[in-house]
């Protein structure tokens, strides 16, 4: 479900230091977004799988995984129950009370563009605004 015509926000990587973008590099490549969604539950197997020493350090990279991974997929592909879904974990690793794609497309526009157009694009398809 990757979208050939948008582009990859890795904009959330850039906070990280060297080691820890490079971790998260191979999480990425490696790991589904599903899987990367069970690691906020239980981050242990994360930080055993790729050498993560301790559990701050791997909630940081997986964020910053998750809000990367995102952008990957093609946002006309996937079903509103997804995307809402999507949003929801979205809106949680940003910090928003709002799930609502037009909003967060609002709070990321400065600092992760790409994501932002992500969402607005969401945004236009039918019945997502939030229930």
């Amino acid at each position: 479900m990757i979208g050939t015509s948008y582009a990859v926000d890795t904009s959330f990587l850039d906070s990280l230091n060297i080691k820890s973008r490079n971790t998260a590099s191979h999480i990425i490549h490696n790991e589904k977004l599903a899987m990367m969604i069970h690691y906020l539950k239980d981050i242990d197997p994360l930080c055993q799988a790729y050498g993560i020493p301790d559990k701050f350090s791997a909630k940081t990279i997986l964020k910053a995984c998750i809000l990367t991974k995102v952008t990957y997929f093609d946002p006309e592909a996937l079903t509103d129950q997804k995307i809402r879904l999507i949003c929801t974990i979205v809106a949680k690793l940003l910090g928003s009370k709002s799930i609502e794609p037009r909003h967060i497309a609002s709070i990321t526009s400065t600092n992760h563009p790409i994501l932002s157009r992500w969402m607005r694009t969401v945004s236009t398809k039918n019945n997502l605004h939030s229930q």
